[in-house]
Parts: C-alpha cells; sequence; structure tokens
C-alpha cells in the first residue's frame, strides 16, 4: 500500500511522480493473486511505497542520516538514506510488526491487559506465541482498503479498467496491516483480544469456546472477529492442485 507523510501528498510531487492517495489504497505496482496453483494470495498488505530506507554509499565511510537534518524528497536520495520502493519496503514492515507482537507476549503485555478487560478465567498463560499466532493476530488487525491508486510513472498518467476492492480479495487480503488494531494497549487502542496457541483438533473431534463481548469495559464494536491460522504441509512447487 501507500506510505504516510506529508511529503507524499499531491502539492508536493504529483507533477513528477504522481501524488498519493494515502495508505488506504493499494500501489498500482503492487503483485496480486492467486498463486498459480490457486491458493489466495496476497494475505496482508503493507506500506511500500516511498518508504525512507537506507541509501548506502560505498565510497563514504559512516554514511548516515542527512547533516542538516531534513530528509530527501519523495523519490529522491540525500546523504545516507533514499526513497524506495516495492516488497523490499513492505516485507520488513511485516516483519518488524511480527516482532513486536511477539514481543508483546514475552514481556507479558497479554497475560498483564487481557484478565481485566475479558475476566477470562480460562486464558492461556502465552509467553512464547508459535509463528501462527502471531500470523493470526497480524491477519485478524487487517484494514481493508478503498481502491487501487491508479498513478503509474512519471506525470499524471493513470491505469484505467481497475478493479474494485472487495474484502478478502486477490488484491489486498485480509487488508493493510495495521498493529494498533492487532492487540490492545491502555490508551491507545480498544482492541479485546482472546488467544489461542498451540491447539490440536483430529480428525472427527471438535473443540468449542464461548466468547463474551463486554461491552462496557470500552468496547465500541459490535463485530467479532475470529481467525484460524494453522501450519500447512510443505508445498511442492510443482503441484498443480491446492490441498485446501
Amino acid at each position: 500500500s501507500h506510505s504516510y507523510g506529508p511529503d507524499l501528498d499531491k502539492g508536493t510531487f504529483a507533477g513528477v511522480f504522481g501524488a498519493q492517495l494515502g495508505p488506504n489504497h493499494v500501489a498500482s505496482f503492487s503483485s496480486r493473486g492467486p498463486t498459480p496453483d490457486g491458493r489466495r494470495k496476497p494475505e496482508i498488505v503493507a506500506p511500500g511505497k516511498y518508504i525512507l530506507s537506507a541509501g548506502a554509499q560505498p565510497d563514504m565511510p559512516g554514511a548516515c542520516d542527512p547533516e542538516n537534518g531534513k530528509p530527501p524528497k519523495a523519490g529522491k536520495k540525500k546523504d545516507g538514506v533514499a526513497f524506495m520502493e516495492g516488497t523490499s519496503m513492505a516485507t520488513p514492515v511485516v516483519s518488524g510488526t511480527a516482532a513486536l507482537i511477539r514481543q508483546y507476549f514475552e514481556q507479558g503485555h497479554y497475560n498483564k491487559y487481557y484478565p481485566n478487560i475479558l475476566g477470562n478465567s480460562a486464558l492461556q498463560n502465552i509467553t512464547q506465541p508459535t509463528g501462527t499466532l502471531i500470523k493470526a493476530i497480524i491477519l485478524d488487525g487487517g484494514q481493508f482498503l478503498d481502491s487501487i491508486d491508479g498513478h503509474q510513472g512519471k506525470g499524471s498518467s493513470r491505469l484505467k479498467n481497475l478493479p474494485d476492492l472487495v474484502p478478502y480479495d486477490s488484491i489486498q487480503g485480509f487488508g493493510r496491516l495495521s498493529l494498533i488494531d492487532s492487540v490492545y494497549f491502555p490508551g491507545y487502542s480498544n482492541v479485546q483480544l482472546l488467544a489461542y496457541d498451540e491447539k490440536v483438533i483430529n480428525d472427527g473431534m471438535k473443540d468449542s469456546y464461548e466468547v463474551v463481548i463486554d461491552k462496557s469495559k470500552g468496547c465500541t464494536s459490535n463485530t467479532l472477529s475470529v481467525t484460524l491460522v494453522w501450519y500447512d504441509v510443505a508445498g511442492n512447487p510443482g503441484c498443480k492442485h491446492k490441498c485446501l
């Protein structure tokens, strides 16, 4: 998706790169699914257009932030930083968010906050979250996007006949990653999360859960969102048919 910042708006560089519509819009060059074997992709999208990143200068030892403290203009490079785009920018955003969610559990924030919110005596004591739990939290907090930004290349030319976005499609998946909508911190979000990790259900088995939404403690949503994630068996590159 697009990035944030006043330096990326229409008034700054529309005549050079085409104005961004904002972080709630998919970049025109964003890859789309499904995969060749029919699996739904992408699962999540993250800001990846004009992200201020490291711009190595091999011939200048110690190159880092601009000396005057001001970043380069959108699409430009300055001293040791540069605006870049693509999966090389979006992937670290997702990886960093996953690391923060893992830290959230490891440092006991989940066990600290949620008993007071949910009043659930059966709350799991989770301090070593699995990759599947972290993925489920990321997907569950995804924010659906509005449209595809049709700007392409220099100038104000726009792509035409762009498809509409719908939730869980092959353009945005679960939407734009949003940490603040994924886990709870007092004063910053009102997300109520009940997590179950490393649960095993064999063929023919059933496991039931009861969830009570208590709106007297800050919850403002009428929606219950449930996300289930599991590990798949390693795929075969030559497989033509998906199993699930």
